[in-house]
């Protein structure tokens, strides 16, 4: 249902950024206190309330130009990301302040260009057939 919730070609993107942003925090718990100075609980009910604040704000008519065109409130969804939901959880201030530093770089007007890559050798799928998207991760 998410991959349908916006209807505009960035929105594919915007999902795999947040949700490649969740999976580097939840992967941080395995490393113990090196990982995050706490033991939060992050799950993927947090990564699915980032992606339905993302939906609801980027399908609000503030999101859209005069000719009906996204416009994505970049600044908006970052810190709705970063400080609200993920942030939101974390009591320490530099665990707070990775989750932010996350956001900016991952979350950002590159991400919707697919031949960026997230991480050296890794970029998001083009396909959105859900064997292809699996095939890519793996």
């Amino acid at each position: 249902r998410i991959l349908e919730a916006v209807q505009e070609p960035e929105w594919f993107m915007l999902v795999f950024a947040v949700s490649f942003i969740h999976a580097l925090s939840t992967a941080r718990l395995s490393y113990g206190h090196v990982g995050w100075s706490l033991p939060y609980d992050l799950r993927r009910k947090d990564l699915m309330a980032c992606l339905e604040h993302m939906e609801t704000t980027l399908n609000s008519a503030e999101a859209r130009t005069q000719t009906g065109r996204l416009a994505i409130p970049w600044g908006t969804i970052q810190q709705i990301i970063s400080r609200s939901l993920l942030g939101g959880v974390m009591s320490d201030h530099h665990d707070a302040l990775l989750i932010d530093t996350y956001t900016h770089r991952y979350l950002s007007a590159r991400c919707t260009n697919p031949e960026v890559e997230l991480a050296p050798g890794y970029s998001a799928p083009i396909s959105l057939d859900p064997v292809s998207i699996m095939r890519h991760i793996a």
